[in-house]
């Protein structure tokens, strides 16, 4: 064959020399190429998918993991002050004198529980699925807890909660189990 003259930055030249080159040119070999790119493609485009998906949902899940050892962090620092709090208050029952002048002490107000409630509340949002419905009824249990006026039953419900809250997301209980184990808390 007689190869033409042409401008080799071209496409179409290109292509002629690889015709001249290969002898003839093959409409099926020519089919049969852009098919097997496409299903090449198509499986790739099908990993890639699968693979953001798993990522997206291992990502999803550390974020839920985060969110609720914020939240862990956030009880036991309330917890610590309320047990600050009530301490003194407690000593002050006994010392039946002026405690803070005799002392020097500052008063313990008793702290904040906005903090909880708002990681709670943020975790709750992070999640998805039954990781949401096992972590609205966390927000319920606390709410409940907010209500006990007895300062040591609120610690110790607190401290139930939180116990539950980690073995939950370790794997430990199942939604059941938390449901069960949330509804002791409520129930004194």
């Amino acid at each position: 064959m007689m190869s033409i003259a042409c401008d080799p930055a071209l496409i179409a030249c290109q292509v002629s020399r690889l015709v001249d080159i290969n002898g003839s040119w093959s409409w099926n070999g020519f089919f049969s190429t852009i098919i097997a790119t496409l299903i090449g493609a198509a499986f790739s485009l099908a990993g890639v998918w699968l693979t953001f998906r798993l990522q997206r949902r291992h990502r999803d899940e550390e974020v839920l993991t985060d969110s609720i050892a914020a939240a862990l962090k956030r009880i036991a620092d309330y917890a610590s002050g309320m047990r600050s709090h009530q301490d003194q208050q407690d000593r002050v029952a006994e010392d039946r004198g002026d405690y803070f002048k005799r002392t020097g002490e500052a008063v313990f107000y008793p702290p904040d529980d906005l903090n909880v409630s708002m990681a709670l509340d943020i975790a709750r949002m992070r999640a998805r699925g039954d990781n949401q419905r096992a972590l609205t009824q966390f927000v319920h249990t606390y709410g409940q807890i907010g209500t006990t006026t007895d300062i040591r039953r609120r610690l110790d419900m607190l401290e139930e909660l939180s116990a539950v809250l980690a073995r939950w997301r370790s794997g430990v209980l199942s939604s059941a189990e938390v449901s069960t184990s949330l509804e002791q808390i409520r129930t004194p």
